[in-house]
C-alpha cells in the first residue's frame, strides 16, 4: 500500500507543478507587452 500512496503523491505533485506552469503561462499571455521600455530594461537579454 505504501507504493500506491507514493504513486498517488507523485501524481499529485506532478499535477500541481503542471498547474503552476499553466498559470504562469496564462499570466505571460495576458500581460501587456511593454513596447515603451528601453532595450536594456530586460537584463537577461544580451545583444550580440
Amino acid at each position: 500500500m505504501d507504493e500506491e500512496e507514493e504513486s498517488i503523491e507523485q501524481a499529485a505533485a506532478a499535477r500541481r507543478e503542471r498547474l503552476r506552469a499553466l498559470k504562469a503561462a496564462q499570466e505571460l499571455l495576458s500581460a501587456p507587452e511593454d513596447q515603451d521600455k528601453p532595450d536594456d530594461a530586460n537584463p537577461t537579454m544580451e545583444e550580440e
